[in-house]
């Protein structure tokens, strides 16, 4: 696993990478997997904020057709002392769909507080 990050007051910018090798219980074949995280957000004119993460993974890379991407996008609005709202828009990509996975798309609005 591999893991890189910058961190300043207006921006932060993260990166992950993963490389995993899987057997069966009872034996069989080794799986070998395989992902990457990137995430972002800034400060733009304080309190707004812009976030971006994408994910992919790929849970056996020697079979064809089954890598995962997830895309969030989104505006963040600093309420105060420790509190955060935040909307954004998240799609999963399959790279082919079929009945059991199917692309999805969904906006979410979020609410933290830090105490």
């Amino acid at each position: 696993m591999a893991l890189m990050a910058y961190d300043n007051p207006s921006w932060t910018v993260a990166c992950s990478m993963v490389r995993a090798w899987d057997q069966a219980v009872g034996g069989g074949g080794v799986t070998t997997q395989s992902g990457v995280s990137m995430y972002g957000s800034a400060i733009f004119s304080d309190p707004w904020g812009v976030l971006a993460r994408v994910d992919s993974f790929d849970p056996d890379v020697d079979a064809a057709s089954n890598q995962r991407t997830r895309v969030i996008v989104g505006l963040s609005y600093d309420c105060g002392e420790g509190v955060k709202l935040a909307l954004s828009d998240h799609w999963v990509i399959q790279e082919v769909e079929s009945a059991a996975r199917k692309n999805q798309h969904a906006f979410q609005v979020h609410l933290g507080a830090k105490f």
